[in-house]
């Protein structure tokens, strides 16, 4: 017998909206939605990955951000108020898993309020590298939403098992 694989939308657009505003709050960062797929691979969208697990009233899963290094660094930059240029390693990877921890705290407000979850965030993580791939639960489905601004695209992917 095949598993069917679903993913209810109640659960995905706290992270979609929260996504839309902490840039805009956090990085003065306009974002657009430009497609959603259903993940096939372990493979991000960029070389640089914030990931954050997410568990509680029966639902567990993750949140990951993945952006290209230069976009990476511009918006970290715009959240501390620094030069991109000058930004060093560690700043960068502080800021993104502070990001994906914003995001995913934000998410966790509405989902409790909207859905009476009672969640909990475990500490980020930052992975990078070309190539680089992030393994959610098996059997897991992950929903990945493409995100632009100016002229740049990054990844939000969310993977949660229910139940």
């Amino acid at each position: 017998m095949t598993e069917t694989k679903t993913i209810d939308v109640r659960f995905i657009n706290p992270f979609v909206n929260a996504t839309v505003n902490v840039m805009r709050t956090m990085a003065q960062t306009a974002v657009s939605r430009k497609e959603v797929s259903l993940k096939k691979n372990h493979r991000m969208v960029g070389s640089i990955s914030g990931v954050i697990g997410i568990m509680g009233s029966g639902l567990e899963g993750t949140v990951a951000l993945s952006f290209s290094k230069e976009l990476a660094g511009t918006i970290v930059a715009r959240m501390i108020g620094a030069n991109p240029e000058e930004l060093p390693e560690a700043d960068l990877h502080d800021g993104l898993g502070e990001l994906v921890n914003m995001i995913s705290g934000s998410a966790k407000t509405e989902l409790s309020a909207e859905a009476g979850l009672q969640l909990n965030l475990a500490l980020p993580t930052v992975v990078s590298g070309e190539g680089h791939e992030i393994t959610h639960r098996q059997g897991t489905p992950c929903l990945v939403i493409i995100f632009e601004t100016e002229g740049k695209s990054f990844g939000l992917e969310v993977a949660f098992k229910i139940g």
